[in-house]
């Protein structure tokens, strides 16, 4: 599942909007979609856990969570197959999850299923609203929101852990110059999210459990205060009893000088 996918389908589907509000949301999406070389991380069946969740909850409340680029594509194949466009803004996250489905008449393709703005209310708490891009394939609205931004959010957090690893695969030259003369939509780079040896065993087997305890765990994300104020999050990582389930030092990430809470 990939950006280009998306984009394609929306080429085909130029003339489904059947009101201008419609029309107004699909070109919106079309011109996100359309930006070249828009990055994909591909985490596969590595689905985020709620460990991650909580955590880049926890960083955009604080105004810290960042995109790996300010455009990026994510895909799923578990617990459902999907791919999430995210856009980082100045006041949040603007997301569009998409998933195969079929228009009537039509057979099933990559659809840009709705377009989501997350942000923080009054109080400093997440919030979301959204709508969908066609109001007739809005069924099932709240779980498949629910679902692409808690994928996008602790997918992020888990890029932070060393837990895992990214293997880069750019397009060849002759694959975007065979798709540019077809008058297709151009390929970006797809990152492959993968566990580390280390982490691999460990984490398909994790089943909770105490920091003192000797059972496999996450040891919860924390914020790190560093020489001259410096405040960096720290991402969940699995720990446990033997020698393999160590957990690395995470990634450090500098996010600038704020106070945090003690």
């Amino acid at each position: 599942m990939r950006p280009h996918h998306v984009s394609d389908t929306i080429r085909s589907l130029s003339g489904i909007a059947k009101t201008p509000e419609e029309l107004r949301k699909f070109q919106f999406v079309a011109a996100l979609f359309a930006k070249t070389n828009i990055p994909t991380f591909d985490f596969g069946v590595l689905a985020p856990k709620q460990e991650h969740v909580d955590f880049g909850k926890e960083m955009f409340e604080r105004g810290v969570f960042r995109l790996p680029f300010d455009q990026t594509f994510f895909s799923f194949t578990a617990p459902i197959p999907l791919g999430v466009l995210a856009v980082q803004q100045d006041n949040g996250l603007c997301c569009i999850p998409c998933r195969s489905t079929a228009i009537p008449g039509a057979k099933p393709q990559m659809i840009p299923m709705f377009i989501i703005y997350l942000g923080l209310d009054e109080s400093g708490h997440t919030y979301w609203q959204g709508e969908p891009v066609i109001d007739e394939l809005e069924h099932d609205y709240e779980p498949l929101v629910s679902q692409a931004l808690h994928s996008v959010v602790g997918a992020v957090t888990m890029l932070m852990s060393k837990d895992v690893s990214t293997d880069i695969k750019e397009p060849s030259r002759i694959m975007l110059r065979e798709r540019k003369r077809k008058g297709k939509s151009p390929i970006g780079a797809t990152h492959f999210v993968k566990l580390t040896p280390e982490a691999e065993r460990d984490y398909r087997d994790h089943q909770g459990g105490t920091h003192a305890s000797p059972v496999i765990h996450f040891r919860r994300g924390h914020f790190r205060r560093l020489p001259g104020d410096r405040v960096v999050p720290v991402a969940p990582c699995i720990v446990g009893a033997n020698d393999q389930s160590k957990a690395a030092f995470p990634k450090d990430y500098v996010v600038g000088e704020q106070p945090v809470d003690a």
